[in-house]
């Protein structure tokens, strides 16, 4: 049995809730007094006085801190570094390490200081999604021995690797509200700093982006998530101060970048990595205890997948990932499928402005389609309908199954043609050696042709 220590705050533990992948890990309020395996939590000694120096508005490789510094008796309304005029604005790269931004000042007064090593540490400043790296030098790692999480992977991310390396102990990288280290800053959660707006359910304003637009909790309008956050993590929408004015800010999110991964807005995550040098597919093997996978170390330019490499899909590290094995040069090692998700369809409705709507009456076409929810949001059948259009999802084929009646589009000396099984085979067109853009029949009639799995 696992037992976890908070050394954080002098405060009871609570449950803490991390990306919606991995397994929820719950903290008890007791401790057996036959404690026999002691672990701490990171709460290693951060010092950010190596962070990189600052790249320029605009990034071009996202550079580092930035210089900025939080206030802490003065309300910040954005870097002018980073805030611009221009209509609409122009995307620009976020500091991989240090402030992103700052925690407002009636905020900060809910919060001033947290207790770390005995000492009181002013908690005005808000980071990216990027972590510096961890060795078995840092406090409470020591576990790790020769074992060392890279620099520019991100906090949850760095959390799940230190739990593969260091199965018998658990290790947190962050305290129940998200932050850490000295001086302190958050990067995920921020839990304990909002509330919901008790008129529209939207999560109050947490603080200010080096941009000037506002970063706000983890509910829009209706005390639901946002679908619709871009690459950045930002929407445009209606906030609770916004005076019904619609206004581009950031949501905090269950996924990386968690808050502000660069400044936007942008229309897609292509456009979010070109404002990174680091964003270079340059991809990094890493490995926790769902498998492995790829990562672009200080990329904090994520897919729908969670995913900051181009194409890799859920990625293997992930639950409900498919593992690319040891140092992720083997072929998959488990099933893409996620049984958590693919419940049947024909009992699954969604919600079509005052109306649900079935998943069994759509079609595959209609997957990426957006509708109207009733909250003024946008809901896709692809977050809904999992077996209709997750591919994760979709029942196995059997290679030894074939369909008498279809025919199948077949390339026979260069000319296509589409013939059923029975008349390939009969045409004796299985494995027959024909040019090389040619089709082979047991390519697309296993059960007939006689591949060596179907005999």
């Amino acid at each position: 049995m696992n037992h976890k220590i908070e050394l954080f705050h002098n405060q009871t533990p609570k449950v803490h809730i991390h990306c919606t992948h991995f397994n929820y890990i719950v903290q008890t309020n007791e401790m057996a007094p036959t404690l026999t395996k002691v672990v701490a939590i990171a709460a290693y000694i951060l010092t950010v006085a190596a962070q990189r120096p600052p790249n320029g508005p605009g990034g071009g490789g996202g550079g580092g801190g930035g210089g900025i510094q939080c206030p802490t008796d003065t309300q910040f309304t954005g870097s002018p570094n980073y805030t611009n005029t221009n209509t609409p604005s122009t995307p620009m790269a976020a500091p991989l390490r240090g402030n992103v931004g700052c925690i407002d000042l009636p905020v900060l007064a809910t919060r001033p200081t947290v207790l770390l090593g005995g000492r009181a540490n002013t908690a005005q400043n808000i980071f990216g999604p990027m972590e510096a790296g961890f060795t078995s030098s840092n406090p409470g790692t020591s576990c790790l021995s020769s074992n060392v999480i890279p620099g520019g992977i991100d906090t949850n991310l760095a959390e799940h690797m230190i739990e593969y390396f260091c199965p018998d102990a658990i290790v947190e990288v962050l305290d129940s509200c998200g932050g850490h280290a000295v001086p302190y800053h958050y990067h995920e959660r921020m839990s304990c700093l909002f509330t919901n707006d008790e008129d529209s359910g939207h999560s109050t304003r947490i603080g200010t982006a080096l941009d000037g637009n506002g970063i706000y909790g983890n509910h829009i309008d209706g005390g639901v998530t946002p679908t619709d956050l871009d690459a950045c993590g930002g929407r445009t929408g209606v906030t609770p101060d916004s005076n019904g004015v619609e206004v581009y800010y950031y949501s905090v999110s269950a996924a990386a970048p968690f808050s502000v991964g660069c400044f936007g807005p942008v229309s897609s995550v292509e456009e979010c990595r070109a404002l990174y040098d680091t964003c270079d597919g340059v991809r990094e093997c890493v490995t926790t205890v769902e498998g492995s996978g790829w990562y672009d170390l200080d990329c904090p330019c994520y897919d729908g997948d969670e995913s900051n490499v181009v194409g890799q899909g859920v990625p293997g590290y992930l639950k409900g990932g498919v593992s690319l094995g040891d140092d992720c040069q083997g072929g998959p090692t488990e099933s893409p499928t996620d049984p958590g998700r693919c419940e049947d369809d024909n009992k699954i409705k969604f919600i079509v402005g005052e109306k649900k709507k079935k998943c069994k009456k759509l079609k595959v076409s209609q997957c990426d389609e957006e509708y109207e929810t009733n909250s003024g949001s946008e809901e896709q059948p692809k977050d809904f309908c999992f077996k209709l259009c997750d591919p994760n999802c979709l029942d196995p084929v059997d290679p030894c199954v074939e369909d008498t009646k279809k025919k199948y589009e077949f390339k026979v000396d260069g000319k296509t043609k589409k013939l059923n099984c029975k008349k390939i085979k009969n045409k004796k067109l299985c494995g027959t050696n024909l040019k090389n853009k040619d089709t082979l029949g047991k390519d697309v009639c296993p059960k007939k042709c006689k591949v060596e799995n179907c005999k």
